[in-house]
């Protein structure tokens, strides 16, 4: 009867092993789901966040191209104003002056706005064009030692944008 109670014990025993075996397998399961839950939601905030990034720098080109063809109109107006008659000319210059004043600080703004830019690009050297992606001119500037501040005060971005786009070009190398 001994040997029954201890073939039973064993057996017991066994089967008890063999349940927290396939317990921790389960469990297991469960985990690495959710870890592979977690990384698939990183990778959507990060495209997500790639995507915002890249709107806002084309609409950067866009409002520079048009900045840029607001200037040229100006410019060409200011060629029209040189030509015209004295007598019309000081008819004009009664109604232009509001406008000049309205438009100087307009002016000012989007000269030093082409002053930094042009700095900008001096500092960048002709190994980046102008038109570069905002990826290639964080990646260049950082390359040559600036510093992340710094990178994102001569771009015009915010900190956290400039890590962002450093983020993106680590995990893609």
């Amino acid at each position: 009867m001994m040997v029954f109670f201890l073939v039973l014990s064993f057996l017991l025993n066994a089967v008890t092993i063999f349940c927290l075996i396939l317990l921790y397998m389960r469990q297991n399961r469960t985990l690495q789901a959710e870890e592979q839950y977690e990384n698939m939601i990183k990778e959507i905030e990060d495209v997500f966040a790639l995507y915002m990034v890249e709107m806002k720098e084309e609409n950067e080109n866009f409002l520079r191209k048009v900045r840029k063809q607001a200037i040229q109109e100006e410019r060409h107006e200011n060629e029209k104003l040189d030509v015209v008659p004295e007598t019309q000319h000081d008819e004009m210059i009664d109604e232009g002056q509001q406008d000049l004043q309205v438009n100087a600080y307009t002016k000012l703004s989007a000269r030093t706005a082409y002053q930094a830019t042009k700095e900008l690009e001096q500092d960048m050297g002709d190994d980046v064009p102008e038109d570069a992606p905002l990826m290639k001119k964080v990646l260049f500037l950082q390359k040559k030692g600036f510093k992340l501040e710094e990178i994102a005060q001569q771009l015009n971005k915010g900190k956290t944008e400039i890590e962002l786009l450093l983020k993106f070009s680590e995990n893609k190398t």
